[in-house]
């Protein structure tokens, strides 16, 4: 950009025509180097190599270029996600040659090396074709003096197609790719799943009546936006900032209203939420939903993963993981297909109900939840010697559903299987088949939603009221959607609806703070980590252990960071740890019975009074359960001292 500033048509030549680009700023560079003293002085241009590479700068997009056919040959750019890569292989990237004849001046100058440059294919740096200028003899290659580097193929798709092939994605059709060449230091920086911004030219091969086209990468880096908060949520936040819990609360209480009435679902819509605005720097929270009403909470989803900009719903016709083949180009000896786990990398990966899935990829989601990381096996004809496993991170959220109903056999007769290990009043223990205790423990939360609800007819009736009053009130103005009975809601924009695109900027705000724990909040987990297993312990007659997973540090720290992001803080306080406990116990209760806290799922809350309620009553009694906590797990001083 500022070469164009100095001189736009010297920048045009560069972008317009790369290569002879590339061999200007080779001569400059040479140049440079010959007046430092950092080259010897009979160094000829043709030993130096230099990279272009051009990031900042208005491009042609792809698509234009494609559309060209070969009369464009300049740079381009692609936006895309990684669908698959081959192996790494090695490639001449330059070599030297020498005229046979001792009495021909080629024999003894450096004039014959050849250097591999975008574009152009390997046939044109090493072959048996090339002679010499002065005497016309075939020159010879110096093979010592090969200078090897590494190149691999990647499959990449727009962007702007990633949302088609997620919309199709039942029909288990698979979309038009791109293939990019790329080379150099910038292979071992493409991962699986990953979007980028590509730069680079197109390169057309002609194989007899076929013609293909391939990309080659001149310069690639992360794609990246960031969205500013959006005024109703401006005003919200600076309304309840100040108090603790109830700004995440009153967001959870108005997210996907257009889909789910207010009141239904809250604390798996809460749950969503902070799973959204969690990033890599932090444990990932993987959320089940057990449920009789799958289909509303499929909508919820449905609508919550739209706040990203990477979303996948996996099926059957799809790899959940990763699926090594043999490659289609001869030099590479396999290919790596990307799944919808990878993906869905810094997205959500939405997996469905787990009773619609196989038993074979239910152990891969298992080990992958579990281990936080893909793995594909590469067999001895892969490799060309002993197996070995690759792994990918896994750096998505995973979010499925569990009917509640039970299932049926061949002849009939129903099975049924409780998830909980205990039976309570309020009826949580859901009856499901074939589902191991182990793939529950790998989700860090189960979250079951049918607890607040006597019967599945409350959630019925609810919705019913909720579609009828969206339709009568849908002429009028959103404020008006909710009439709050409490009038300490006299503060403007406290029980106004949100838009789905401001709570779609508000969900990329929350994602880019970078939270950090405190010592006060970090105590509060550990010391309630400690306590709860020792509570929730088991013993039997071959075995000792407790009902608390694996998990469950990793889960304690997603909450409370989960919950800071979507109060707008970077320091995880007490007060978030204080919620995530509750969370995570009313989790443990649902599914293994009540503990000495005592903690039970909040009351069905009717949807004109929720507001009043979140502003009225949950601090006072999160306060009761801050001390129940502080009892429960035996505090005896060494506590770190905190504000209130």
């Amino acid at each position: 950009m500022l070469l164009a500033d100095i001189d736009s048509e010297v920048a045009n030549f560069i972008v317009r025509r790369p290569l002879e680009g590339t061999i200007l700023f080779r001569e400059v560079v040479h140049e440079i180097l010959t007046i430092k003293g950092l080259v010897p002085d009979n160094a000829d241009t043709s030993q130096l190599a230099v990279s272009l590479r051009i990031g900042a700068a208005t491009l042609p997009n792809l698509r234009w270029a494609c559309g060209q056919e070969a009369r464009y040959s300049g740079l381009v750019k692609v936006t895309g996600v990684v669908l698959g890569v081959t192996a790494t292989a090695t490639y001449t990237k330059s070599t030297k040659y020498t005229c046979p004849n001792e009495d021909c001046e080629g024999h003894h100058s450096n004039q014959y090396v050849r250097i591999h440059v975008p574009g152009a294919s390997e046939m044109e740096t090493v072959g048996r074709k090339f002679r010499c200028c002065v005497c016309c003899s075939g020159l010879k290659e110096l093979k010592s003096q090969r200078s090897l580097s590494d190149k691999l193929l990647a499959e990449v798709i727009p962007v702007d197609d990633l949302e088609i092939m997620d919309a199709q994605t039942a029909t288990g059709h698979r979309n038009q790719t791109v293939a990019v060449v790329i080379r150099d230091d910038l292979c071992s920086t493409v991962q699986l799943g990953q979007q980028y911004v590509i730069i680079g030219t197109q390169k057309v091969n002609f194989h007899g009546d076929s013609v293909t086209k391939m990309f080659e990468v001149t310069d690639k880096n992360r794609d990246c936006t960031f969205q500013q908060l959006p005024l109703s949520m401006k005003r919200l936040f600076s309304s309840w900032s100040g108090t603790a819990f109830v700004f995440p609360y009153l967001i959870a209480f108005r997210f996907a209203d257009q889909v789910c009435p207010a009141n239904c679902f809250f604390k798996l819509k809460l749950q969503l939420l902070i799973s959204l605005v969690l990033t890599s720097e932090v444990p990932a929270m993987h959320v089940l939903a057990v449920c009789t009403e799958t289909q509303l909470a499929q909508r919820l989803m449905d609508y919550a993963s739209r706040l990203m900009t990477r979303t996948t719903t996996h099926t059957s016709l799809h790899v959940l993981g990763v699926k090594a083949t043999a490659s289609l180009y001869p030099w590479a000896p396999y290919f790596l297909q990307a799944g919808s786990l990878v993906l869905s990398s810094g997205g959500v990966c939405k997996v469905g109900d787990l009773r619609a899935m196989k038993k074979s990829p239910r152990l891969e989601l298992q080990t992958a939840l579990t281990e936080s990381k893909v793995q594909v096996a590469l067999e001895s004809r892969y490799t060309g010697g002993l197996p070995h496993m690759l792994s990918l991170p896994l750096s998505c959220q995973v979010w499925a559903l569990l009917s509640n109903h039970p299932a049926t056999t061949s002849s009939g007769n129903t099975l049924a299987t409780s998830v909980g290990t205990a039976s309570f009043s309020y009826g949580a223990a859901a009856t499901v088949s074939d589902v191991s205790p182990a793939l529950l423990d790998a989700f860090n939360l189960v979250c079951h939603c049918d607890v607040s609800f006597s019967s599945s007819t409350d959630v019925t009736e609810d919705l019913a009221s909720h579609i009828l009053l969206s339709s009568l009130t849908s002429h009028e103005e959103p404020t008006t959607y909710l009439r709050p009975q409490c009038s300490s809601l006299a503060a403007p924009g406290p029980h106004e609806r949100i838009p789905f695109e401001e709570f779609k900027q508000y969900i990329q705000v929350a994602r880019a703070q970078r939270s950090v724990m405190t010592v006060e909040a970090e105590w509060l987990l550990t010391s309630y980590l400690i306590a709860t297993r020792h509570a929730r312990a088991h013993t039997t007659m071959t075995t000792q252990g407790t009902a608390v997973p694996l998990n469950a540090w990793n889960t304690l720290q997603a909450l409370s960071h989960g919950v800071c992001r979507l109060a707008l803080r970077t320091a995880v306080l007490e007060a978030d740890a204080l919620l995530a406990v509750m969370l995570y116990e009313e989790a443990l209760t649902a599914r293994h019975g009540v503990s000495a806290l005592n903690v039970f799922p909040e009351p069905h809350i009717p949807a004109d009074t929720a507001d009043c309620y979140i502003t009225t009553q949950l601090v006072p009694e999160m306060r009761k359960f801050h001390s129940r906590l502080l009892s429960f797990c035996g505090k005896s001083g060494g506590r770190p001292a905190s504000e209130e």
